[in-house]
């Protein structure tokens, strides 16, 4: 084990105090934090979670948790025990992180995988506590970049639609007035459209991430949403100028669309043209919960077109509805 004289001692101290109560753990169980976070891995593969997700957990290990000091700077975690890890020691490299100018957001995304391995090895008993119970994330200071998302109103809704371009706006109107999610959208074959009932059936989203089509999270993922006549109208119009075959929104060769592709050569540059606020484009899917509630439609039809495995309540649509009238 790699450390410093303190934690070395400090880890002796731990030592005598489980021999003395009898909570010893045997050499040959015990796991650096490297072999711990492999195991990890592979039980989350195992568990079929999303591509992305792991590849997200990977990314963070590589990262922020894994590296090895370099230029006598501290470094991560792979060659400490993971038994022996203390929260001193992890305040002290998240602190680093901070000094190093990283932002709250990366930050705290590493805090909670580290958390999440930590209660992995709690669960395998590799470690007696998980340090990192009621470690409280960070707070990012005003000036540090987040995710612009929020809602349209009406008029700027109206503005993007007619701003855009004929083989834009089927998908800037079917993410603005159904809610689906742009991994859905990306997924959606025509074999799932129905214009002549007025209905699309959502069955899956493209995983970019992990190259693949996934199945909706929940059980209520996985839904029937009504068309409006103009968006039939639009979504038909669309359909003659393409194949009408295969995937809604393709690339030439057929293929799902790249979602960086979109952003940069659909969304920012309609933004532009319509002259509206530089929000991303998932809050297109915010934007139509919003529109529906002022609508009067019921939070529970609204969670249930959205997606979602019970009422989100209408005080997340509501809040939002009183911060923009602000």
């Amino acid at each position: 084990m790699a450390g410093t004289r303190r934690e070395a001692e400090a880890f002796e101290r731990k030592q005598k105090t489980q021999l003395a109560s009898k909570t010893y753990v045997a050499k040959s169980e015990r796991r650096n934090f490297e072999q711990v976070a492999e195991m990890f891995i592979k039980e989350r593969k195992a568990r079929d979670r999303r591509p992305s997700t792991v590849v997200c957990y990977q990314t963070v290990l590589d990262c922020h948790l894994m590296p090895e000091e370099k230029n006598g700077s501290r470094g991560g975690f792979a060659p400490f025990m993971v038994d022996a890890l203390s929260r001193q020691q992890i305040a002290e490299h998240f602190d680093a992180m901070r000094a190093a100018g990283k932002p709250t957001s990366t930050i705290n995304r590493a805090l909670r995988t580290l958390k999440a391995i930590l209660f992995f090895a709690l669960e395998r008993e590799l470690v007696e506590r998980n340090v990192m119970q009621r470690f409280r994330p960070y707070e990012g200071g005003k000036a540090e970049r987040h995710v612009n998302r929020g809602t349209f109103s009406e008029t700027q809704v109206q503005a993007l639609i007619a701003a855009a371009k004929p083989m834009e706006r089927a998908l800037i109107s079917l993410l603005c007035f159904t809610g689906l999610r742009p991994g859905e959208a990306y997924a959606l074959d025509w074999s799932a459209v129905d214009l002549g009932a007025g209905s699309l059936r959502v069955t899956r989203s493209w995983d970019h991430r992990g190259r693949k089509f996934v199945e909706p999270k929940t059980k209520a993922g996985v839904r029937v949403l009504p068309l409006s006549g103009p968006l039939v109208a639009e979504l038909a119009a669309y359909e003659e100028r393409t194949s009408g075959k295969g995937l809604v929104f393709a690339t030439k060769k057929g293929q799902p669309v790249n979602p960086s592709n979109v952003r940069r050569d659909v969304w920012l540059p309609l933004k532009a043209r319509a002259g509206v606020a530089g929000l991303d484009l998932y809050s297109l899917r915010h934007t139509f919960a919003s529109l529906a509630r002022t609508a009067d439609a019921s939070a529970f039809n609204v969670s249930r077109f959205l997606g979602h495995s019970r009422s989100c309540g209408s005080s997340r649509v509501e809040n939002r509805q009183r911060l923009d009238s602000r």
